[in-house]
């Protein structure tokens, strides 16, 4: 079984994917507002930050 921990992560990390996919999409699509973006940028920066606390708890960095 998997620790809770290494569950958590992988969800994280799936989550990650996914918002960079909805973010691509914002990009192309021509009716995206500043707003949008705004909400995007924020949310790209907790992912982030999820994913660099990640690797470092893996022994990255």
């Amino acid at each position: 079984m998997i620790p809770l921990a290494d569950e958590m992560e992988a969800v994280q990390l799936e989550m990650a994917l996914d918002l960079l996919e909805h973010v691509d999409r914002l990009v192309v699509e021509r009716r995206t507002t500043p707003e949008q973006l705004r909400y995007a940028v924020a949310r790209l920066a907790e992912s982030l930050r999820d994913v660099h606390r990640i690797a470092v708890s893996r022994g990255a960095g």
